[in-house]
Parts: C-alpha cells; sequence; structure tokens
C-alpha cells in the first residue's frame, strides 16, 4: 500500500478532529468530563509517549514533556534537561514555550537565572498574542523585574491579556484598576473583569470578586453574596477562598455559624500551606473553637506562620513565648 502523504495526513488529521470537536460540542459537557476522568492516570506513560512525540521534533509536545521533567512527574526531575526540550520548541516559534522560556529564566529553573532573558522571552510569546507572557511582562513592569517601575505600562500589558480573554490577565488587570496602579482606582471597573474571570470559572477571581462584596468595593456591599464566592473559590481548589469561607462559617458573618466545618476547611489550606489559614486555625485550636484545645499544635501552626512572614503569627508567637523575667 503506498504511503500517505505528509500533506494527506494532515488534511485526513484536521477532518477526524473537526468530527471529534463537532461531536464534543454537542455531547453533555457533564458525561464528557466523566469520561476522560474515568480514564486511569499513569504520568510514567504518559511521560514516555510525549517523549516519543518530543524527539520527533513536535514543539507542543516537547513543552508538555518539558513540564514533566520539571516537576518530576512520571520522570525523574531535571530542570536542566527540562530547560533543553523547552529551548527546542520555543526556537520553533511556539508562543507557550516562549513563555515557559520567560518562567525559567526568570526563575532560574535548569538556567542561570536572568531577568532580561526571561523579559525577552516574554516579548517574543506577547508579539504572538499570548496573553500569559503579556500578563507577566505587566508584573514585571509593575514590579520593577529587570526594568524600570512602571504602572502604566504594567497597566497597559495587563489589558492586552485581559482582552485576549485570559481570566489570569483578567484579576489581574482587575487589582491594578482595584489599587489604582497606572491611573486612578477604578473599582467598578475592576468589579466588571472579576466577574468576567469569576463567570469563566477561575477561582481566584471567585475569590477576589467575594472581598469587593465583603468589602464594598466597586460592588454593593453584601456579606453573603461575598461568602457565595467564597464558597465557590473554596470548592475549587483556591487556598484563599477556602482561608476566607472558614472564616465566615467560624464567625457566622454572611452564613450561617459552623465551627466545626470552618474547621475543615481552614485544615484543607493549611495543607497547601497557607499562612493566614495557619494562623487562623491555630487561634481556633488555642481558644477550642470547633476543635479540641490543642495549644502545642497552635504554636507549631503559629511557628511556621511567622516564618513565612505573617505578621499576626508573628505578634501571637511572641506574646505566648515572653516572660516576665529576662
Amino acid at each position: 500500500m503506498t504511503p500517505l502523504l505528509p500533506r494527506t495526513l494532515a488534511v485526513l488529521a484536521a477532518l477526524l478532529l473537526a468530527a471529534c470537536n463537532a461531536t464534543a460540542n454537542k455531547a453533555d459537557t457533564a458525561t464528557t468530563a466523566a469520561a476522560i476522568a474515568a480514564v486511569p492516570k499513569d504520568n510514567k506513560e504518559a511521560a514516555h509517549w510525549l517523549r516519543q512525540a518530543a524527539e520527533k521534533g513536535v514543539p507542543e509536545a516537547q513543552t508538555d514533556y518539558a513540564a514533566m521533567l520539571r516537576d518530576g512527574r512520571g520522570v525523574p526531575k531535571d530542570e536542566v534537561e527540562a530547560a533543553r526540550y523547552l529551548r527546542m520548541a520555543a526556537d520553533k516559534g511556539l508562543p507557550r514555550a516562549q513563555s515557559d522560556m520567560g518562567a525559567i529564566h526568570e526563575d532560574g529553573r535548569g538556567v542561570p537565572k536572568d531577568v532580561a532573558e526571561a523579559m525577552r522571552w516574554y516579548q517574543k510569546a506577547a508579539a504572538q498574542g499570548y496573553p500569559h507572557a503579556e500578563m507577566n511582562i505587566g508584573r514585571m513592569y509593575q514590579q520593577g523585574i529587570g526594568v524600570a517601575k512602571d504602572g502604566v505600562e504594567a497597566l497597559r500589558w495587563y489589558r492586552k491579556s485581559a482582552d485576549h480573554g485570559h481570566p489570569p490577565g483578567q484579576v489581574r488587570y482587575a487589582m491594578a484598576l482595584r489599587e489604582g496602579i497606572g491611573g486612578a482606582p477604578a473599582p467598578e471597573a475592576a468589579a466588571e473583569w472579576l466577574r468576567k474571570a469569576a463567570d469563566k470559572g477561575f477561582p481566584l477571581a471567585m475569590t477576589m470578586l467575594g472581598t469587593a462584596y465583603e468589602g464594598g468595593i466597586g460592588l454593593p456591599k453584601d456579606e453573603g453574596e461575598a461568602v457565595k464566592w467564597f464558597r465557590r473559590a473554596a470548592e475549587r481548589g483556591d487556598v484563599m477562598g477556602q482561608t476566607l469561607f472558614g472564616a465566615a462559617l467560624m464567625s457566622g458573618h454572611g452564613i450561617e455559624k459552623n465551627e466545626e466545618q470552618g474547621v475543615a476547611w481552614l485544615r484543607r489550606a493549611v495543607q497547601k500551606d497557607f499562612a493566614d489559614a495557619k494562623f487562623l486555625l491555630a487561634i481556633a485550636l488555642l481558644a477550642g473553637n470547633g476543635t479540641a484545645k490543642n495549644p502545642e499544635e497552635a504554636v507549631k501552626l503559629l511557628r511556621s506562620a511567622a516564618n513565612q512572614g505573617n505578621v499576626k503569627a508573628q505578634q501571637i508567637l511572641a506574646r505566648l513565648l515572653v516572660t516576665e523575667q529576662g
């Protein structure tokens, strides 16, 4: 049988993908998600197949395999080898790979830390309209990483990312508007952008929209609505949402008080090493609110939060440890 020409294969693949997408669009979303979830997960096999495709020069596979090497998923962790595969994909012009190249240079993962090189790669990806790179350029201008701080320029790049529909970029843009970075504070506009990202299911946006309702920042103050958004974010795994929802349950603000459930949500956030959750759980353990008193665990949590820079934990821990005598 005569082998199909590469172009013929590409056409057939495109037709098959179009047919699959059409079918998926008609299928029930929950059923599709359940079917995907039912497939047994195997990082080792996934890494094996990604490497096969990566060795054939497929830039998307090179980028995905680099991520598995970088995180040690399915393969031994090797950040230098990850950078090598990522560079292959970036040199082929894949914007996601270029953006990731910026990130590894900014953090020094597998390559020497070099913020100027990071910016160069972010700009390459942004030139192709890649919104995550646009957001990172905005962040670098906002924080003055490798460039002079420039709120106006930060806001401009955040807006580019937001306009491209990128939920993390929409949150960054919203928070810049709320805080008045690059111009006068615009809390109402900020709330609109947070809602756009929250409506796309982005958990951090849900949490920040909740804080807008809680504080009346660009929206009418509404503790019940705030807790509703905190809960949505918490159920999707956002650590700040879990902490704020736990705190609401502990205090009874905007929701019926339930200290036991509040402690359970705080523990979920503590498992993710979130300092604010550690502080709140420590206070509950000291007072015996929603859980048995446990001063030893409380002090351990306070020390951990204090080492992460939590000022309240530092103050409470000092009060617990200080004596009347030197």
